[in-house]
């Protein structure tokens, strides 16, 4: 994430960037991208775009990694609380995306 956010450049009203969905079940730091992508989209408001993938959803993040990457790292109750305000964040994410004339969304979506 690091890599290509310094290969993308600043975010600005001319070099807008869209994260195109799966933010977990990617790996060991699952938690640590989606709290640095949404925290980008706050700080750069209207110049990031966020779409949800096929894996920003509550089921699949139980199926897939996310849920036992919570519970390797938190107690129980915490990585239960933790991917229920997760799932309630991308029930908030839009699945698609029109960006200079182009539809921008997830592949297996």
């Amino acid at each position: 994430l690091c890599a290509a956010m310094a290969a993308a450049g600043t975010p600005s009203k001319d070099n807008m960037i869209v994260f195109n969905g799966d933010y977990v079940d990617r790996g060991p730091r699952s938690i640590e991208v989606l709290i640095t992508v949404l925290a980008l989209k706050l700080c750069f408001g209207h110049w990031i775009h966020i779409n949800r993938g096929n894996h920003e959803d509550e089921q699949m993040s139980r199926v897939y990694d996310f849920e036992a990457e919570l519970q390797s790292r938190f107690n129980t109750n915490g990585a239960s609380q933790i991917l229920e305000a997760a799932g309630k964040c991308f029930t908030q994410m839009p699945i698609a995306l029109v960006l200079k004339d182009s539809l921008i969304l997830h592949g297996n979506i």
